[in-house]
């Protein structure tokens, strides 16, 4: 038994050393990987992360993953900020003139040129500015260039001067005169009934209208058209008996001015002459032609008073 016990206390004692040793060893071990990444640095060493699918992947690849996510947004803005960069380079290119800032003062010339302001220049020419100098606003416009001022608008809603009538349209147009007196009145006043004695009636000249041209209008005119169109025109007083209404099938006239058959005896009245002839039909059943002058007068004798 004796013999037993330290044999006994010795197998525990090498045991403890035994421990110890591995102990110690460990340490070691730790405080070794501790320089390592010190001098090598928290980078070589992999970290084993399991993903939510199972898979793992090392600290290295997280670390990239995040990197080029990152970046993603990055290229992104700068894609899009390179397109603004563009349509502004065309905006500025396409935009007329006009809508260029001019300068108020008289000796300052307006750019005529296609490059964009400074407000709208791109990144590409920051970095690559222009090594030519501005021109100077005090200077004078080039011989090439010319001022705004020089410049007519262009205004097509400016009013035409009225044609002059052509000669040959006029020459086309074809007219006849006409004229009304009561000139053999004068001669023979005491005649004319006494309520009918005034100048309202009978003018001092004896002219109650004037010779006037008009022009025919169709081929169709007659002597009693124009003689229409001319009391009408003047407000002169015409009474008339119809085509209808009488045994001649035209019309005939009864009274102008207020003066009517038989009001200075019983052979007075209208007659009507056209150049010089006194036609023996009614007014409506003679046409006229270019140049024809038709004269009515009063008269007292049938007609033999005024020329028949």
């Amino acid at each position: 038994m004796k013999k037993l016990i330290p044999l006994w206390l010795m197998m525990i004692l090498s045991l403890i050393i035994i421990t110890g040793c591995k102990i110690q060893s460990v340490e070691e071990y730790n405080n070794q990987t501790e320089q390592e990444q010190s001098v090598y640095g928290a980078s070589e060493t992999k970290v084993i992360v399991k993903g939510d699918k199972g898979e793992e992947s090392t600290k290295e690849e997280i670390e990239k993953d995040s990197t080029i996510d990152a970046e993603k947004p990055n290229k992104e803005e700068e894609k899009k900020t390179e397109t603004k960069q563009k349509e502004q380079k065309n905006e500025a290119e396409v935009t007329p003139k006009k809508d260029q800032p001019t300068s108020t003062s008289k000796t300052e010339s307006t750019p005529t040129s296609k490059t964009p302001s400074n407000d709208t220049s791109t990144s590409s020419n920051k970095e690559k500015p222009d090594k030519s100098p501005a021109p100077s606003k005090d200077k004078s416009p080039s011989k090439d260039q010319k001022p705004d001022k020089d410049k007519k608008p262009e205004n097509n809603n400016v009013a035409q001067k009225p044609s002059k009538p052509n000669k040959e349209d006029e020459k086309k147009k074809e007219y006849v005169t006409i004229s009304i007196s009561a000139t053999t009145l004068l001669t023979h006043w005491d005649m004319l009934k006494p309520a009918l004695q005034s100048e309202k009636y009978v003018p001092k000249n004896g002219v109650i209208l004037k010779s006037t041209k008009y022009e025919i209008l169709n081929e169709d005119e007659t002597v009693w058209s124009i003689l229409r169109r001319a009391t009408n025109e003047h407000g002169i007083h015409l009474e008339y008996e119809g085509a209808g209404e009488n045994q001649y099938g035209s019309v005939y006239i009864e009274g102008m001015n207020h003066l009517y058959e038989f009001d200075a005896g019983d052979l007075s009245g209208w007659m009507y002459s056209v150049n010089g002839q006194f036609p023996s039909y009614g007014v409506s059943a003679v046409t006229v032609k270019n140049g024809d002058n038709i004269q009515f007068q009063y008269t007292v004798d049938l007609g033999r008073d005024i020329g028949k």
